[in-house]
């Protein structure tokens, strides 16, 4: 029998071993944490050492496009093609064009064929017979030849087959009213549906439009198109953000409640540990402001919305063995670097605990550089540049085995975020950190192209892993250009010219006079033995000056042919052109840069998909009726995969760049009075209101006065409906005046259909 003390030491017994198993179970999830966060972080580094040959390029071209340079004279023409191109590329976000996903058409529905005239009365007939017209006024003849057997016999027949033709007629008449009736609510039907469509389509186009307005995405993006053509590549990504799922690789963060409440955490952490705040009163009072601040919002902030953020080019690792890093959509996975500061990241992650940041690799920011001028040694000239310098971070000089102070905010941390799309999750990492700073999920928003990162690369080279850039084509010859514009200088500084005196017919003191004279000054000069001036002074020899092998004018030609900009959009003319030869070059300059556009309008028209999909997943139908109005439709039961069979979106092709106002205006010129005529005689041939030709050329003076740069309205200018003056003046029963008698629209009758001998059948 066992003892109480028994069954204590039993059950002790199975709690330890429940409690080791436990804990082994958690040694061996941790192990293989760590196996895998060091797979990754092994996998990145030699990634990035395969691409740090690019990354040094990214170097170069950006010192080039910076102006820098190692010439005494240096004239920055790479950038200023990089701020010409630019609007010329995006001058504004794109028009989103969302329409109805083309379906096959419905079968034809016959219209039912309505019944033949009734059958005719036979009385009636008869009556129309001579001899019964005659004694039609008189009732007892008209009885009397009723009655007659020779009448009554050839009438009953026609009256018998009369009344089974008329109950047929009745019957035919009732089934074709029940037929009109279902075919012309299929047509009903058919035309709700394709309404719902067009303004489902109408109202995502406003959410698309508004939530890129509402991210800034034209200066994201302009950013973007400047590092495309400065490092052959940019990248943009855009995210969905909600205050429950933050992404903490995301440059511009939200204004959040959550995080403003982890911060002030963080500080109040730091600020009881009085040995690792030096300057504690100033923690304390900045804990107090950032409270006071936070108490005195009048409503709570809740991030909620899309984010667009411009990334470096050397940000982004692109596995080894892809071979063109633009095609993102053969890739298995891609990762976005980014830094983040030691209190930023403890805020953020506050799971981590504070001996694993202390392994954390450090890294600082880099003193920007404000000198033009730099030494040869400090240009990032090719093959001199090191990957290291196309990031503004560098390793801190105390490594991975400094001290961890809370008091460092210089210090910054470096974090990988690996999207993997054969696994479908996103992976977060840091350097020198064992663990995952937040487990691996999946994406909390998805879309289906599953990376949020869009790559713009204007121009490629064919059989490059990298693209090639414009400045990277060009910064020999901008080297070149300066180079012989500093040896000009110096050529011209030898040649200055001088005057040569004989020591030995000259006094020093009177040898002075002439050295220290000023311009226009008449200087009085005693020789020796009278020997005359100008055998005492003549001009100094000077080396012949050769403006020949200094000229540019081949380089700029060179320059303009790569970059593709002519001179007049330069601001300089050199030469005279004639009209012909400008608008020659004006062509070439438009074919160049909408093929450059391409790249540029098929990531944001990627992205505009993903923006759907995202809006469709993400918002209600109360929120698309704050943002596209009351007529919104909105299917909030539609899914993501429902979408492509819903709408197709797009974007308007030469919708980015800057507008060509002069060809679009001669073009519309000779456009409008061909529509103005169409207009009139369409609307004649189908007999439409006046009211509804009256919009149409109202809207024609619309796109006039938007092309001829005005900022009034069509409908500001153009008269309003009148009334009728004899319905607005009708006394009433009072004697006063009555108003005017409001009729019903007309219905769109789909049944009858138009008047005339021509009703179409409706189309699906």
């Amino acid at each position: 029998m066992s003892t109480p003390n028994d069954v204590m030491e039993t059950a002790l017994a199975s709690a330890n071993a429940q409690t080791a198993e436990v804990a082994g179970v958690d040694a061996d999830a941790e192990k293989q944490e760590k196996e895998q966060v060091q797979h990754w972080l092994s996998t990145i580094e030699k990634c990035r050492d395969f691409d740090k040959q690019a990354y040094a390029e990214m170097a170069t071209c950006r010192g080039y496009a910076a102006g820098l340079s190692a010439h005494e004279v240096s004239v920055n023409i790479i950038g200023s093609n990089i701020d010409t191109m630019k609007p010329s590329l995006y001058a504004k976000n794109p028009d989103v064009s969302v329409a109805p996903a083309r379906q096959t058409s419905m079968p034809m529905t016959p219209r039912p064929i309505p019944p033949g005239p009734p059958p005719v009365d036979p009385m009636v007939t008869l009556m129309q017979l001579p001899s019964f017209a005659m004694i039609q006024g008189n009732p007892d003849a008209l009885a009397a030849a009723m009655a007659d057997p020779t009448v009554q016999e050839k009438l009953a027949p026609e009256v018998e087959k009369y009344q089974l033709a008329f109950a047929q007629h009745q019957q035919d008449t009732a089934r074709y009213a029940q037929e009109m009736a279902a075919y012309a609510a299929e047509m009903r039907k058919r035309a709700m549906d394709r309404d719902e469509r067009k303004r489902f389509s109408e109202t995502l186009e406003l959410l698309i439009s508004r939530a890129w307005q509402l991210a800034e995405l034209k200066e994201e993006v302009r950013a973007t198109i400047g590092g495309a053509l400065t490092t052959a590549v940019g990248w943009f990504k855009g995210t969905w953000q909600e205050d429950a799922g933050l992404d903490p690789l995301t440059i511009k963060q939200l204004n959040s409640l959550q995080t403003n409440i982890a911060r002030i955490d963080e500080l109040r952490k730091q600020a009881a540990d009085p040995t690792s705040t030096p300057a504690l009163d100033q923690l304390r009072q900045q804990i107090v402001e950032e409270q006071t601040a936070l108490d005195a919002a009048k409503e709570v902030i809740t991030a909620r919305g899309l984010v667009v953020d411009y990334i470096y080019s050397e940000d982004m690792t692109v596995p080894i063995g892809v071979t063109r890093i633009t095609k993102v959509s053969s890739m298995p996975w891609l990762a976005h670097r980014s830094f983040m500061s030691v209190m930023a990241a403890k805020a953020m992650f506050p799971d981590v605990p504070k001996e694993c940041w202390v392994k954390a690799k450090k890294y600082s920011q880099r003193k920007p550089r404000v000198r033009i001028m730099v030494d040869i040694d400090n240009h990032p000239s090719w093959g001199t540049a090191t990957a290291d310098q196309a990031s503004q971070f560098t390793q801190s000089s105390d490594g991975t085995t400094a001290e961890f102070n809370e008091a460092q905010t210089g210090d910054f941390l470096c974090f990988h975020e690996i999207w993997d799309k054969e696994g479908g999750v996103v992976r977060l990492v840091c350097e020198g950190l064992d663990r995952y700073p937040r487990p691996p999920a999946a994406p909390e928003v998805p879309v289906t192209r599953f990376y949020p990162f869009y790559p713009i690369a204007p121009v490629e080279a064919d059989g490059q892993r990298y693209p090639q850039s414009l400045v990277q084509r060009s910064y020999g010859l901008q080297d070149e250009r300066n180079g012989r514009l500093s040896a000009l200088k110096k050529a011209r500084n030898r040649s200055l010219q001088g005057i040569l005196g004989n020591a030995g017919l000259l006094d020093k003191d009177e040898a002075e006079k002439v050295k220290q004279s000023e311009i226009g000054e008449i200087t009085f000069v005693n020789g020796i033995d009278n020997t005359p001036i100008q055998n005492i002074f003549m001009e100094k020899p000077t080396i012949r000056l050769d403006p020949a092998l200094y000229e540019t004018e081949t380089i700029d030609r060179n320059i303009e042919r790569i970059w593709g900009i002519q001179q007049a959009m330069q601001g300089a003319v050199r030469v005279e052109q004639t009209a012909t030869e400008s608008e020659i070059q004006n062509q070439g300059f438009s074919t160049r840069t909408a093929f450059m556009r391409e790249p540029l309008e098929n990531a944001l028209g990627e992205f505009a998909n993903a923006t759907a999909e995202m809006l469709l997943q993400r918002l209600t139908f109360e929120d698309a009726v704050e943002y596209a109005g009351p007529g919104a439709v909105w299917p909030e039961a539609a899914t993501v995969s429902d979408l492509a069979s819903l709408v197709t979106v797009s974007i308007k092709a030469g919708s980015t760049g800057k507008p060509n106002l002069s060809a679009e205006r001669n073009a519309w010129a000779q456009t409008m009075p061909l529509m103005m005529e169409l207009i009139e005689k369409v609307g004649g041939m189908r007999g439409a209101s006046p009211a509804d030709v009256a919009d149409k050329l109202e809207n024609l003076a619309d796109i006039t006065l938007q092309l001829s740069g005005s900022s009034m309205s069509a409908e500001d200018m153009m008269p309003a409906e009148a009334m009728p003056m004899d319905a607005m003046m009708q006394p009433d029963a009072a004697g006063g005046m009555a108003p005017p008698e409001m009729t019903a629209p007309p219905t769109n009758d789909f049944a009858t259909g138009p008047a005339g001998p021509m009703n179409p059948n409706p189309a699906a």
